[in-house]
C-alpha cells in the first residue's frame, strides 16, 4: 500500500524536527572536541616553556628590540625548538628584525606553526604582500603570552608595559606587579634573562603564562579590516595579551602603531584607536578572547590549563596575570 501525500508530509516533518533537535547537539559536541584540542595545545605550549626554563634557567623574554626599535626576538620564536620546530628556529636570524625579508621567509606562510592555532577560530589569516611589503605572508596566531594587568603604552617613542595605571575617572592605581613575559627596552640586548620561576611568589599554580586571542581579521591593505595584527608572531605587543579587562570583554581592543614602517603611522582599523592621556602618551590594550562559548582557555605556569569564564571576578583575573602581586585570589 502506497503512502498518501499527507502521510509523506508528516514523515518529512518528523524527520525535519529530529534533525533540528540533533543539529545543535552535534555542533555542541564538535565544539567540545575543539575546546579539548585547544586545551591540549595550550598545555603543550606551557610545557615547552617549562622545558625552555630547564635549559636556560628562565622563561624567554616577551620581546627584545635593538637600538633602532626593531623587534629581534619574541617568546614564541624562542620556544620553537621545544615544539618540534628546530629547523625553523635554526634558520631564523635574531640579529635582524623579525619582519626582515629573510626572517619573513622562515616564519611566513610556508612555516605556519599549528601548535599556536586554536581549532575553534577562523582559518589562519595570512599577511598579504600589498599590506606588508614582504614577499612572504606572515601568519596570525591565537596563543599569546601574558604581559600582566596593565595597558601597553607609547611615550616619547619608548614602548613598554606601564608600571602603574590609574583607572580613568577614579583614583584607583593598578600596579604591574610583574608578569611572566617581560619586555626589554630598545637597545638593551644584554638585559639578561626572562622571568625566573623562583621569582613567581604568587605561585606557579596561580599565575597565567598564556591564553588566547582571536587572530587578526585581515592584513588587507584597504578596507575596514586593514592593519589588524592580533596574534602575529613578530610583534611583542600583538603576541601578548593584557588582563586589564576580562576575557571576551565587550570593550573593543585598542591599539596604535606610530613608528612601524609597514603601518605608515596609521591606527589599526577594526580595532579602536588607543586613547591618549594628557601628556600625549598612547595606550594599547589587547584582551584575551576566543571562539569558545563563555570564556577562554588559560595556561598556567605549573603546566595546568583552566577554562576561565567571561564572568570571572576582575580582581581574580588580574591577580592571575601577575607574578609578584601577593594576592590571595585564584582562578
Amino acid at each position: 500500500m502506497a503512502f498518501t501525500l499527507v502521510e509523506l508530509l508528516v514523515v518529512i516533518a518528523i524527520i525535519g524536527i529530529l534533525i533540528a533537535l540533533l543539529l545543535p547537539a552535534v555542533q555542541a559536541a564538535r565544539e567540545a572536541a575543539r575546546r579539548m584540542e585547544c586545551t591540549n595545545k595550550i598545555k603543550q605550549v606551557v610545557l615547552s616553556l617549562q622545558n625552555y626554563h630547564d635549559v636556560h634557567r628562565s622563561f624567554p623574554p616577551g620581546g627584545i628590540k635593538n637600538s633602532g626599535n626593531e623587534e629581534l626576538m619574541l617568546w614564541a620564536i624562542s620556544i620553537l625548538p621545544f615544539i618540534e620546530q628546530t629547523a625553523m628556529f635554526d634558520n631564523y636570524n635574531c640579529t635582524v628584525a623579525t619582519y626582515d625579508i629573510n626572517n619573513a621567509k622562515v616564519l611566513g606562510k610556508n612555516g605556519i606553526v599549528s601548535a599556536f592555532l586554536c581549532p575553534s577560530d577562523a582559518p589562519n589569516q595570512i599577511v598579504d604582500k600589498a599590506a606588508s611589503g614582504w614577499e612572504e605572508g606572515m601568519p596570525l596566531y591565537n596563543y599569546v603570552g601574558c604581559n600582566g594587568q596593565n595597558p601597553y603604552y607609547t611615550q616619547a617613542g619608548i614602548k613598554g608595559w606601564m608600571s602603574e595605571y590609574t583607572l580613568p575617572g577614579t583614583t584607583t592605581v593598578i600596579r604591574h606587579n610583574g608578569a611572566v613575559f617581560g619586555f626589554f627596552p630598545p637597545g638593551d640586548l644584554n638585559a639578561g634573562k626572562g622571568t625566573v620561576m623562583a621569582s613567581i611568589i604568587d605561585g606557579t599554580s596561580n599565575t597565567m603564562a598564556i591564553s588566547e586571542v582571536i587572530s587578526g581579521k585581515s592584513w588587507e591593505s584597504t578596507g575596514t579590516n586593514k592593519y589588524d595584527w592580533r596574534g602575529t608572531i613578530y610583534s611583542n605587543l600583538f603576541n601578548t595579551y593584557s588582563a586589564h579587562r576580562p576575557p571576551n570583554s565587550s570593550s573593543v581592543d585598542e591599539c596604535w602603531i606610530s613608528s612601524a614602517p609597514y603601518a605608515n603611522g596609521k591606527p589599526m582599523i577594526g580595532i579602536q584607536n588607543g586613547p591618549k592621556d594628557g601628556d600625549g602618551n598612547q595606550y594599547s590594550i589587547i584582551s584575551a578572547r576566543s571562539r569558545h562559548s563563555g570564556g577562554v582557555n588559560a595556561g598556567l605556569v605549573d603546566g595546568s590549563v583552566r577554562f576561565v569564564s567571561d564572568t570571572i571576578n576582575i580582581d581574580a583575573w588580574r591577580a592571575a596575570a601577575t607574578t609578584q602581586g601577593g594576592e590571595t585570589l585564584s582562578l
